[in-house]
């Protein structure tokens, strides 16, 4: 039996900030704001407010007219509004913020109340370019994580949505699966989960992750950014590709999921040639878990948390060495002393037939400002 497990606790705390800079765990939003002529309105009142959770945050524009928030909770959606002395206050709603990225939103103030009749106006903002992108992103966000057919639930079959990446099988004898941005070498990339390494820095699993499997199931991932090449010191150790994810957090509304799913030999179809792969050998996988979130006092604390189980059990692989009397008796001799010197019980010589993988993730959100 093989046993892997990870757990991740994370504690977030959140403020107003006129840094500009952001990290690869919080969000940050921008603008400027202008009267009707497009002349800069200095010392505005611009507040921000979290819709999920309540959380506000204030801050004035410059003498330019330019605000800026840092260190936001990704996601959202925020309602952005601004206010000046004898001027219309102004409105912009359903603003989405991925991590690691400042979004831009700019406001127009009137000075006066001009009647007329109702038009909507939409407008959608192309990250590609701007002032604050380091580096071509492609983003991702809950909702479209969600809606992505994935049977393995792994996180690169989103990678695989971004044109410049490859999903590859590792080699013909190994099952699992791997991910090349721009012909790198898959083992060049760099996977952040709240802005912690998931790396296989030992170079023990082909897959590139530090576990037997995906360390983050798509229920738990709030946003996911991949960046080429990015000119921003927040990233480094990498030569590929950069995978970003940001874990959910609580609301003030409690929210979850429940997962159970099972594969065995019996859900297999047939071969597209029939014999072209011999006979299907017996299988059974199973994965289940669940995600919980909400408030621990409403508008300032939240909590998160999550759990997900893999286990497989399989036909082992025909055996590449067979030792004889003589050499069995010195195995058994040097596992016994390693058990009883050490106390490490070094394993057999049977091939493994079970997998079994837990990961954990607990997280907390505090609002420390209004």
């Amino acid at each position: 039996m093989l046993l892997a497990g990870a757990c991740a606790f994370a504690i977030a705390l959140f403020s107003s900030s006129s840094g500009f800079a952001q990290g690869v765990t919080t969000a940050g939003l921008a603008g400027f704001v202008n009267d009707a002529n497009g002349h800069p309105i200095a010392g505005a009142t611009v507040t921000v407010l979290d819709v999920p959770t309540g959380a506000k945050n204030v801050t004035h524009t410059n003498s330019v007219g330019q605000y800026v928030f840092a260190s936001l909770l990704p996601g959202g959606p925020y309602t952005v509004t601004v206010t000046a002395p004898n001027m219309t206050p102004a409105e912009q709603e359903n603003v989405e913020l991925n991590g690691g990225e400042v979004a831009k939103v700019d406001l127009s103030l009137t000075s006066e109340v001009v009647t007329m009749n109702a038009v909507q106006v939409s407008a959608e903002q192309d990250p590609t370019f701007s002032n604050t992108s380091m580096s071509q992103t492609t983003t991702f966000n809950a909702v479209q994580i969600q809606q992505i057919e994935s049977v393995r639930r792994d996180i690169q079959d989103i990678q695989n949505l971004d044109p410049r990446a490859t999903v590859m099988q590792v080699s013909p004898t190994d099952s699992q699966y791997t991910v090349s941005f721009d012909g790198f070498n898959p083992k060049e990339n760099l996977l952040l989960i709240d802005g912690v390494s998931a790396n296989d820095n030992f170079g023990l699993n082909s897959n590139g992750y530090a576990g037997f499997r995906n360390p983050a199931p798509p229920e738990w991932i709030q946003s996911m950014t991949v960046d080429l090449n990015p000119y921003d010191l927040i990233y480094s150790g990498f030569a590929g590709g950069v995978t970003n994810l940001t874990i959910k957090s609580g609301t003030n509304d409690f929210h979850g999921d429940f997962y159970e799913i099972y594969m065995g030999t019996n859900f297999r179809g047939p071969d597209p040639v029939p014999g072209s792969l011999g006979k299907h050998e017996k299988v059974q996988e199973h994965t289940s878990g669940g995600t919980l979130g909400g408030p621990i006092i409403k508008n300032k604390l939240f909590f998160f948390v999550g759990y997900d189980a893999f286990r497989e059990i399989a036909t082992p692989p025909p055996a590449e060495y067979i030792p004889d009397a003589t050499a069995l008796t010195n195995i058994s001799q040097i596992v016994a002393h390693t058990e009883q010197a050490y106390g490490f019980n070094p394993g057999q010589l049977e091939a493994t037939t079970h997998i079994w993988q837990q990961n954990f993730v607990a997280k907390l959100d505090w609002n420390i400002t209004d």
